[in-house]
């Protein structure tokens, strides 16, 4: 008899190991696979394209483009200001398309050449007096600004359309995962079930 109680708890002692063991092997490869997805490319571009998109959404909570009139109110400062963070938003929306693959056409080009007249039109702004704003360069700020936002969206689009697939992967592969977890979870419970009882 003491034998087999021996025998019993030995392998009630091999079946549990046997359990631990599997859902161990089961965690760590779901570990590595989270590791893998979170260090991916289409990962890293995702959360540069959110970050994109959640400066767009604030963007839009204020008028898009201020007007020459509204403009005509601005330190030289402020409109330097303003002027700068338009074309930094566009050029910063571009380059998460550009780093995703996604078709951005001449938008990199569009960015340069946002580039330059901002820096023509911040020299003259550095010159300006505040008491007498010129008009017509108020007028080329508010293009300028015009012309980033228009950038700008076309690159959260562009990037948000060569996302889509990526995303449906990753979307597939945690599912995959999950799945894998949850049956080597109930492995290791059914297989620890006759110690509970």
């Amino acid at each position: 008899m003491e034998s087999l109680l021996i025998a019993l708890f030995g392998f009630i002692v091999l079946v549990v190991g046997t359990a631990v063991v599997f859902g161990v092997i089961v965690a760590l490869r779901a570990r590595r696979r989270w590791h893998a997805v979170r260090d991916h490319a289409a990962t890293r571009s995702a959360m540069a394209a959110g970050s994109v998109a959640i400066a767009a959404a604030r963007g839009r909570r204020r008028p898009a483009v201020a007007a020459p009139e509204e403009l005509a109110r601005w330190s030289a400062a402020r409109t330097r200001r303003e002027m700068w963070r338009a074309v930094d938003s566009a050029q910063a929306a571009v380059r998460a398309g550009v780093s995703m693959g996604a078709p951005v056409g001449d938008l990199p080009a569009l960015c340069g050449r946002l580039q330059r007249n901002a820096e023509t039109l911040d020299s003259i702004l550095r010159h300006e007096v505040d008491s007498n704003p010129s008009a017509t360069v108020r007028a080329q700020v508010a293009e300028v600004l015009l012309a980033s936002n228009t950038v700008q969206r076309a690159g959260v689009l562009a990037s948000g359309e060569a996302l889509s697939p990526e995303i449906a992967t990753l979307v597939a592969d945690a599912e995959n995962e999950v799945q894998c977890v949850t049956a080597g979870l109930a492995s290791m419970r059914a297989a620890s079930g006759p110690t509970a009882g």
